[in-house]
């Protein structure tokens, strides 16, 4: 008997508050941007991005019974071209020039972007978007422990700033995404959004697996993207570091012809001004 309360004094002495210490730094809930760095980490994507001035990425796409191919070119520290090549149903060409977001193709025409449509490609077009830069959000925030595609991930909101000439209110579901951080590897796993735009409305999701090396970087080699009733499988080819030049990232003629006839324009003079 005297060797069983000994052995319950240790437990409740020694053994027991280091098992509720491992309990609670195991349900700790942990800071967003740790979070966020701890992918970055895990994936070398922090490291590849901090030494590299641009980046490539070729991926095959399927959709609605149609495939098709995307080049993806992006240099810092915020310029980005992508080509959607569907063969015989012609391309389509989109990028982000600084403060200028524009898309030209067969099936869309020529246009710059305004907009939330503008915003979200501007958002994207960041060369380290993937770490969610501090000041491009409003907030940054974990929500708490949840479950995604069945695994256990912590939760994380973010709300982009926005754009001058959006309404924050109006714009606020657009603007807020919420991302799933695997608890046990630190990989995103998936995303949740709103799309707000000439180009479609409503929720998205996306779904990333098949994590494998590209590059020296840990990229999920498929992506499931859902909207608008629509799913878009991506499956990465290949990516590639400091491989891009200038003309991969040349503006098509006529997008440079509004680019220029936009900056021409005489600024609007508010009617306090007159």
């Amino acid at each position: 008997m005297r060797t069983l309360r000994f052995l319950f004094l240790l437990l409740l002495g020694v053994l027991l508050p280091r098992v509720q210490s491992a309990q609670t730094e195991a349900g700790a809930v942990p800071e967003a941007r740790a979070v966020i760095e701890r992918f970055g980490a895990v994936t070398k994507l922090a490291e590849n991005l901090a030494k590299t001035s641009s980046r490539r990425e070729r991926v095959s796409v399927k959709f609605a019974g149609i495939e098709g191919k995307v080049e993806s070119c992006s240099t810092k520290p915020d310029r980005h071209r992508e080509t959607l090549d569907l063969g015989g149903m012609g391309k389509m060409i989109s990028g982000c020039q600084g403060e200028v977001a524009w898309i030209s193709g067969d099936l869309t025409g020529s246009r710059l972007l305004s907009g939330m449509d503008g915003y979200q490609a501007r958002l994207e077009s960041s060369y380290d978007s993937p770490l969610k830069p501090a000041g491009m959000y409003e907030s940054i925030r974990t929500l708490g422990p949840a479950t995604f595609e069945g695994k256990e991930c912590w939760k994380l909101e973010f709300v982009a700033k926005p754009l001058a000439g959006l309404d924050p209110e109006k714009s606020r579901a657009a603007r807020t995404s919420h991302e799933y951080y695997e608890v046990s590897s630190g990989l995103l796993l998936g995303v949740e959004g709103t799309m707000d735009g000439d180009f479609g409305s409503g929720p998205t999701k996306t779904i990333y697996s098949d994590y494998k090396d590209f590059g020296g970087v840990l990229l999920a080699a498929k992506r499931v993207s859902h909207a608008q009733g629509v799913e878009m499988v991506y499956l990465t080819e290949s990516l590639e570091f400091d491989t891009v030049k200038e003309e991969d990232l040349a503006l098509p003629l006529d997008i440079q012809r509004m680019i220029e006839a936009s900056a021409a324009k005489p600024a609007a003079v508010s009617p306090k001004a007159q």
